[in-house]
């Protein structure tokens, strides 16, 4: 079964509906997603509780990164809005759900965003997106499509006229800090509405079709059909041709080819970490290869 497509995805379905049409397959979850989710739950609790009761639901290994930061920095709001749009009638819902959990109509698109401030004088609404670590904080404009669908659902649910979308990036060293802002009225509202309703077609054709027309580039980081998708399985494939063919025999040598290729991967990111050393590495496809703060490997947008 394929992927549902939610708001945090739409520009990887802009970019490549392929995504939302091929199977989906599972992963646990990394350790930088792990994080990421500590500092959510720390920033909704921050809404409602003390800066020291709200310390006490992150886990230990993030404690301290959630402790550093400067709680008058975050902005006071509605936390997990969970939404759904039509993209025919354009019109938005709340919905009552946890977990992330959606049941909506074949026509919505569902979607939670971090957090709704409402509009306070002359200052309009805000939707805001949190994102953690350097490689999210360094390509903001790959969200806008999120934050512009979020602010549609926003503006159609609460009947705004206008509204601001902003990605608040949390960094390595605990600092809150604005890394892009949009402001959204009557107009390019409508735009955003005939953009998703375009993606949301182009996602129904392509699972409709007999053959997917995959394109890669920076939108399969975190593709929920990676395993799936054929590029990526023609890489594998040339190293571990036999493993398709699923006899014992045939899984025994795809093993010691697999645990070759673990060796290799892990040699390549040895002497990727020793030559990004003070500098980027480019990768060919408008992307480069940069050590985050914490010596981590990390892949960004060139320039």
């Amino acid at each position: 079964m394929s992927a549902t497509l939610t708001a945090s995805g739409i520009a990887r379905a802009h970019a490549c509906p392929a995504a939302y049409a091929l199977p989906s397959v599972q992963t646990p979850p990394s350790e930088h997603a792990s994080a990421g989710s500590a500092m959510h739950a720390f920033l909704d609790a921050l809404q409602t509780r003390t800066r020291d009761d709200a310390l006490t639901t992150v886990p230990e290994e993030h404690r301290a990164w959630c402790a550093a930061i400067d709680p008058t920095r975050i902005p006071r709001g509605q936390p997990e809005i969970a939404l759904a749009y039509d993209v025919f009638s354009g019109r938005a819902r709340r919905l009552d759900v946890r977990a992330r959990e959606y049941a909506v109509l074949e026509t919505e698109i569902a979607g939670t965003c971090d957090l709704y401030v409402s509009a306070i004088g002359t200052d309009p609404a805000r939707v805001i997106d949190w994102k953690t670590g350097t490689w999210s904080a360094a390509t903001p404009e790959s969200h806008r499509p999120q934050l512009a669908l979020y602010a549609l659902m926003l503006a159609r649910a609460e009947g705004l006229d206008e509204i601001r979308a902003e990605v608040v990036s949390i960094g390595d060293d605990s600092s809150v800090r604005v890394v892009a802002s949009w402001d959204y009225d009557l107009d390019t509202l409508a735009e955003t509405a005939v953009s998703v309703r375009k993606t949301w077609a182009r996602v129904q054709q392509a699972r409709s079709a007999s053959s997917v027309d995959v394109r890669e580039g920076e939108h399969c980081r975190y593709c929920p059909a990676w395993n799936a998708c054929p590029a990526k399985l023609a890489a594998v494939r040339a190293v571990l041709d036999d493993v398709s063919t699923l006899t014992p025999d045939a899984i025994g040598r795809a093993y010691v080819r697999a645990m070759d290729l673990e060796r290799w991967a892990e040699a390549v990111r040895v002497a990727a970490r020793d030559a990004a050393q003070g500098r980027s590495l480019p990768t060919g496809d408008g992307r480069v290869v940069v050590l985050d703060s914490r010596g981590r490997l990390q892949l960004k947008k060139a320039g």
